[in-house]
């Protein structure tokens, strides 16, 4: 999304690098609550193993 926008967020490609979006969620994903994180972090993991 960040990346390449949406229907009414612009893309960012032509602005940030790779780190730089990379930076963004992660500073994101800090503002999330323990338990939310710890959501995401377990669907993140089973996505990965279902896409390898």
């Amino acid at each position: 999304m960040i990346r390449n926008g949406g229907t009414v967020m612009p893309a960012f490609s032509s602005q940030l690098e790779d780190q730089d979006i990379e930076d963004i969620i992660h500073w994101f994903q800090s503002l999330w609550p323990d338990e939310l994180y710890q959501v995401w972090a377990k669907q993140n993991e089973a996505y990965k193993r279902n896409v390898d």
